[in-house]
């Protein structure tokens, strides 16, 4: 099937930007892909909260996963719609690089997968609308030209973080050397 890849998108809608790993826009809708390594079970909650079983085999909440989904959907649907492209097919897909462990969702709202599964998914999804190929590149086009040019913010005094590095080096250098005076005297 056609399909428009765009990998590490950034989106910014007015005031909100969110990542999204990966973007498939097919003649069957657009894939919103959120890429998940793992080495641990996890467990999606029917309220979209994202859970992973810790080594001690407790249930540590990690994020909702739910929100953050419907939320870079939110913004892909608000850009594509300042465009003037409204009500178009959009699939949240959370990807699991470790095929070894359980996942357990609950969430109806996103479906999950593993990554040898994600070409599958995409090749064979139905939908009864299938866009042209130039709507494909309008749309990979207008996402591409939403993309933030922004850096995510850092708030930090980079001349304090330079200095305290630097004396964070002459202290690890210090310790260094009397570490090898030491070893010189005995």
């Amino acid at each position: 099937r056609p399909c428009k890849l765009l990998r590490n998108v950034e989106l910014k809608f007015e005031d909100h930007v969110t990542e999204i790993d990966i973007v498939a826009i097919t003649n069957g809708g657009i894939f919103l892909v959120e890429v998940k390594n793992s080495i641990r079970d996890i467990i999606i909650t029917e309220n979209g909260n994202y859970k992973r079983i810790n080594r001690n085999g407790e249930i540590v909440l990690d994020k909702n996963i739910g929100v953050q989904m419907n939320e870079k959907e939110h913004i892909m649907r608000s850009v594509l719609k300042s465009a003037g492209i409204e009500n178009v097919n959009i699939q949240s897909l959370v990807v699991f690089t470790n095929s070894k462990i359980n996942v357990d969702n609950r969430y109806p709202y996103i479906k999950e997968c593993f990554l040898s599964d994600l070409p599958h998914i995409i090749e064979n999804y139905e939908n009864t609308v299938q866009y042209r190929i130039k709507t494909l590149n309008r749309v990979a086009e207008i996402i591409i030209g939403a993309r933030s040019n922004d850096s995510w913010p850092i708030k930090m005094d980079i001349p304090a973080f330079k200095e305290a590095y630097a004396k964070l080096l002459d202290k690890l250098q210090t310790a260094e050397e009397n570490k090898s005076l030491r070893w010189d005297i005995k």
